[in-house]
This record gives structure tokens, C-alpha cells and sequence, in this order.
């Protein structure tokens, strides 16, 4: 069974649906050394307009300079745009490049240092994306995205005190903006706060009902407050959006076997065998989770029956999964719910 997400310790970079196997009841005790699910979310490539700020002391004040930094502003705007459309079309290196030439033509080009930063954050250039991500800031302080994501550039580096309030910034200024929301459950898991992540992450579910992933994380932060029973219930909300899920049926079944609830536990485990294999479930049936079901008569009498459907299989190997959440794995610039 996949780890419950209780801390962000090293916050490296996993795939949102790389699952290591271990039990509720390890996920609960262990989250030390729990890896991490969860990922920063940072925005998405700017359908805006381009913003230039307009200071009039930054402006030159001759004719002659006026109009060689009319060309300049021309130029930059021109360079973002076409950065823009490779950045869109996943071109990123050509877009860097771009927008590193719109920021020499005119440094006052805000977007264009945000662009820049969120480009630097996806190739894991950290110290760049801090550099280009607070020039933009500085220049528009009450802009949500960009402190959002010079937010997600100081989780990655562990800075998570900085990060957090700059999550709490954003949400001051925009209390529906749930990327922040997000965020700031991590911050929380970073620091072992479980109940400030989970009202965190609730709140971005309540703005996103429909994505599963983080669904199930709250389900697993309910399992970590002892709350078993809304667990369950927001993992069965999950499998209607994803029906076809192997591993969130493993998850309600650890959840009602430790609720003792086994007949349903156990048409979870076999719900689960049909859309996976045998061989997966049986790993996932001898954690300590299942240890209580599988003593009982009729926990025995299934785990025979696995052990021997078991035997004929094998594990296909796990197929990569593009962006499986908004967006991840991190500095993924798609957005793709549930």
C-alpha cells in the first residue's frame, strides 16, 4: 500500500503516484521516514498579458532615450510573446532563451522574470528561479502567482519557514487561490503539524472537489487523526472519480480492517485483485494492516485462495504516469485534475 504522506522530509522530487509499499498502520507510527507523495504546485504558463511596470522614474527622460527605450520595451514585449508560444508548446529551452533576451532588452519586464523563475523551477535551477522569481515579486509585490511560486522555490530548498508566508500572502490576497491552499499543507507536513495540513488540504478540496489524488491524501491525513471512518468515506468519493483504481480499493481495505469492519474489507481486497493482480494484492494483504482480518476464519480462507491465484502471476512493470495531478509530478506547467 502506498505511503501515507504524514511528512515532506527531504522534499525530493517523486512522481504523485510512485508507491512504496507499506502499511497504514507503518504510515501512521513512521512518518519520519515516510518519502514524500505530495509536491509543490506551482502556476501555469501565463495566458495574460505582459506586464511592465510603469514607474515613470525608471524611464528615460530625452527624446534620443525615449525612443531607444521604446524599441527596447517593443522588443522585450515581442520576445515574451514568442517565448510564451514555446513555452506552450513545450519548447522550454527555446523559451528560456527568449525570455532571458526579454529581460536583457527591458529588465522592467515583471512577467518575464516570473516566466523565467517558473522555466529555472521545472529544470530544478533553484538559486536561478529564487534570483529571477523575487526580481518579479519586487516589482509586483501583490501579484498571487508570483508569490506562489517564489513560495514553491523556497519549499524546494527547505526554506520552509519563507515559503509559508508567502503561501499566506497569497491566500490574504486571494482566498480562493487553492494552489496556495495546497502548498501550505506542506508546509505543515514539513513541520509534522497533521491537523494544520490536513484543514489546509480540505480547503483545497472543498475549491476542487474533483481531484482525486489530493482526495486521497486527506483520506490518509484522516487515517493519521485516528478518524478512520472519514477516511474511508472521502477514499469511496475518490473511487467514484476513479473507478478503475487497484490501489485505492487497497486503501479502503486497509481502513476497514483496522476498523474491523472485514467483510467489507475483504470485498475491497477482492475488488482490487479484479482490476489488479493477485500477486499485488497478496503483497499488500501480508502488512500489518490486514494482520487482525487475515487470523480471522474467513481472512484465512481468503488469503489461501490469494497465495494460490498468486502463484500464476506477475507484476507488469509500472507504466510512467504523465501528470497525474495539478500539476504533477512537480513543476509539471499542465493542469490536469483528478
Amino acid at each position: 500500500m502506498a505511503i501515507l504522506v504524514l511528512a515532506l522530509m527531504g522534499l525530493a522530487l517523486y512522481a504523485a503516484l510512485q508507491y512504496s509499499k507499506i502499511s497504514w498502520q507503518k504510515k501512521v507510527t513512521q512518518s519520519r521516514k515516510a518519502k514524500p507523495i505530495l509536491q509543490p504546485i506551482a502556476s501555469r504558463p501565463p495566458d495574460r498579458q505582459t506586464g511592465i511596470i510603469q514607474d515613470p522614474t525608471l524611464l528615460p527622460q530625452t527624446a534620443g532615450r525615449q525612443s531607444t527605450d521604446a524599441n527596447s520595451i517593443r522588443s522585450a514585449v515581442f520576445l515574451t510573446e514568442q517565448a510564451r508560444e514555446r513555452e506552450l508548446e513545450g519548447d522550454l529551452g527555446g523559451a528560456l532563451a527568449m525570455y532571458r533576451d526579454a529581460v536583457d532588452a527591458w529588465p522592467h519586464l515583471t512577467d518575464a522574470w516570473a516566466s523565467l523563475g517558473r522555466i529555472y523551477l521545472q529544470a530544478r535551477q533553484f538559486s536561478k528561479a529564487r534570483d529571477a522569481l523575487t526580481r518579479a515579486v519586487e516589482q509586483e509585490p501583490d501579484h498571487i502567482e508570483y508569490l506562489n511560486d517564489l513560495g514553491v522555490v523556497h519549499l524546494m530548498q527547505n526554506r520552509v519557514d519563507d515559503a509559508f508566508e508567502l503561501f499566506q500572502q497569497a491566500i490574504t490576497l486571494d482566498t480562493t487561490y487553492d494552489r496556495s491552499y495546497y502548498n501550505l499543507a506542506l508546509c505543515y507536513l514539513a513541520w509534522q503539524d497533521h491537523r494544520n495540513a490536513h484543514r489546509q488540504l480540505t480547503r483545497y478540496v472543498e475549491l476542487n472537489p474533483d481531484h482525486v489524488d489530493a482526495l486521497r491524501q486527506v483520506a490518509f491525513l484522516d487515517a493519521a487523526l485516528g478518524d478512520y471512518a472519514a477516511s474511508i468515506q472521502r477514499l469511496k468519493k475518490a473511487i467514484e472519480l476513479r473507478p478503475d483504481s487497484a490501489v485505492l480499493h487497497l486503501d479502503v481495505a486497509a481502513a476497514e480492517a483496522l476498523l474491523g469492519h472485514d467483510e467489507e474489507a475483504l470485498q475491497s481486497l477482492r475488488r482490487a485483485e479484479e482490476l489488479g493482480t493477485a500477486l499485488e494484492v497478496q503483497k499488500q494483504y501480508a502488512q500489518p494492516a490486514f494482520n487482525r482480518l487475515r487470523e480471522s476464519a474467513a481472512g484465512s480462507e481468503y488469503g489461501e485462495g490469494l497465495k494460490a491465484r498468486a502463484v500464476t502471476q506477475t507484476i507488469p512493470p509500472t507504466a510512467p504516469t504523465a501528470n497525474p495531478v495539478d500539476p504533477m509530478p512537480l513543476l509539471s506547467i499542465e493542469d490536469s485534475n483528478g
